[in-house]
């Protein structure tokens, strides 16, 4: 009781002393209280402004008992990027699939949206029903797709609501683009997607391949990512390649799982495919080539990217496609940056390397 008595004049004593000091201080403030700055006016800093997601009017399931047995895990959905010239229509492919199974959502409705700005509203460029494969293409209007730049597009499942988001770049005649692998290129090993897949590990980056991929986007050329991973790994690929500090670009991962295989025939034949049918309708131009494998080496030359232009890092560095000219091998990135700031990224063009088998680069 003693001890509740004296904490609670010690508490009137201390309280009493502050009113005091206040009273006094209101009535005559002294010198140093004068003195002393008013406190800065503590303004309320604005939350950014979320973008508004993909919406659209709710309608059931066609096959709801389909529905009720394979589509009610988590979506899976695809939406795969594109690259056409400002003011072409759009092809907006998409995959569309549910659980860990990747249950193909067959014969449903889909909604494709795009955006003509940043965070600007959605708008619907048509709808389709899916293939048995789980499959539907929508054509963008290209008056839609008339700003170079990035166009954000999603397309949307109307039975739940669940949609994937994908991007069409509109990229002028002549610009120029570095093509990316990402498995053994700008991570330290092809097999770390598999550990990826079956642990849940994340795959370690080679050091400095962000700091390479800025410094070509930053010159104006416009990144580019091809990838052999499946086409479900689209999404995580481009969380890691953000998380990374990466700059943004096209991730173009394969179609059917088949193209996965790591051999000229199948993931070769992809890339090389690939890269074709970007080039010749949208008449963009390779100021570089990045990969690792002996696949890399000749899905680009096969594209008709010049050898000078192809960089491999890895056991395959410098290597050949066949009997084509040699590519240009890099030991690591941060000394291959030196050299492609002296001779690559200050220029218009990029300038073709000597042939012969380079590792200081």
């Amino acid at each position: 009781m003693r001890g509740t008595l004296r904490a609670s004049a010690a508490i009137v004593v201390t309280l009493g002393t502050c009113a005091a000091g206040i009273a006094l201080g209101a009535g005559q403030p002294g010198p140093s209280a004068a003195a002393q700055p008013r406190p800065p006016t503590k303004r309320a800093v604005p939350r950014p402004r979320a973008c508004p997601a993909p919406r659209v009017a709710s309608a059931p399931w066609l096959d709801a008992d389909r529905a009720e047995d394979h589509y009610d895990d988590r979506a899976r959905h695809v939406a795969f990027d594109v690259i056409v010239n400002p003011g072409a229509d759009a092809e907006l492919r998409g995959k569309f699939a549910y659980g860990r199974s990747s249950h193909d959502m067959e014969a449903e409705w889909v909604v494709a949206l795009l955006r003509t700005r940043a965070c600007g509203p959605w708008l619907e460029v048509g709808r389709a029903r899916t293939d048995g494969d789980g499959r539907a293409t929508i054509r963008a209007p290209g008056v839609r797709l008339a700003a170079p730049g990035r166009h954000e597009f999603a397309f949307v499942v109307p039975a739940d609501g669940s949609f994937a988001l994908g991007s069409v770049w509109a990229l002028r005649r002549g610009a120029e683009v570095v093509v990316f692998d990402i498995d053994g290129t700008l991570t330290t090993g092809d097999d770390e997607v598999i550990a990826e897949l079956t642990v849940g590990s994340e795959p370690e980056m080679y050091e400095g391949a962000n700091d390479l991929a800025r410094a070509w986007a930053s010159s104006g050329r416009q990144p580019v990512y091809v990838t052999g991973r499946p086409y479900f790994l689209q999404d995580s690929s481009r969380r890691w390649l953000e998380a990374h500090g990466f700059p943004p670009g096209p991730v173009r991962t394969t179609d059917q799982m088949s193209d996965s295989l790591t051999n000229r025939e199948h993931v070769g034949r992809f890339k090389r495919d690939y890269l074709r049918d970007l080039l010749a309708p949208t008449g963009v131009v390779v100021a570089a080539a990045y990969g690792n494998a002996l696949t890399d080496v000749c899905a680009y030359a096969e594209a008709g990217i010049p050898q000078a232009r192809t960089f491999i890092i890895g056991q395959y560095a410098g290597a050949a496609c066949d009997r084509s000219p040699v590519t240009q091998g890099v030991r690591t990135y941060p000394t291959h940056l030196v050299w492609a700031r002296e001779h690559l990224l200050g220029r218009p063009r990029p300038t073709p390397a000597g042939p012969g088998r380079s590792t200081s680069r």
